[in-house]
């Protein structure tokens, strides 16, 4: 499993320190750059869908005249997504 790019941990204790980090706070994260959201279980080309699709909110933080820039989400925007696919019952 590939570190977390928010607290840089791994395992259980990632999911400990997201706990510590945001205990279900509204924050930006950062898409994962291997595997998958330790938060979410999404992976970047998925996050990507879901942000060209308008499903969830993102930012792009890009300086002018550069190339590359930090694409960040809206945790509680990703989580409400989730949520409307919740379904009940057996599976």
């Amino acid at each position: 499993m590939w570190p977390c790019p928010l607290c840089f941990t791994t395992g259980m204790r990632t999911q400990k320190a997201h706990e510590e980090i945001d205990g279900g706070a509204k924050i930006w994260i950062r898409l994962p750059v291997h595997g998958q959201c330790p938060r979410t279980g999404l992976s970047r080309a998925k996050y990507y869908e879901l942000i060209n699709a308008g499903k969830i909110k993102s930012a792009s933080l890009k300086e002018p005249g550069k190339l590359t820039g930090v694409r960040l989400v809206w945790l509680p925007s990703v989580m409400e997504f989730i949520e409307r696919h919740v379904t009940m019952g057996a599976a």
